[in-house]
């Protein structure tokens, strides 16, 4: 993975859309740092392994769409 992704993320309409994003990335070994700014719709995180896709399948499956 790159040192650091930014994502745009649509959909995320509160702190509960914010905190479920949030735990489903951190629970990614070697995540370092999470930001998920729903007003913005922007996922920002460093660290792991994964690619930006993977990261983005993972955010799809909970129902955010992820646009690049």
């Amino acid at each position: 993975m790159e040192n650091g992704v930014i994502l745009h993320v649509q959909g995320i309409n509160d702190k509960k859309d914010e905190d479920a994003i949030t735990a489903e990335i951190q629970a990614i070994p070697g995540i370092e740092f999470v930001s998920v700014d729903g007003r913005q719709g922007i996922v920002a995180l460093t660290g792991g392994d994964m690619d930006k896709l993977q990261i983005a399948d993972l955010i799809e499956g909970l129902g955010f769409p992820v646009f690049f």
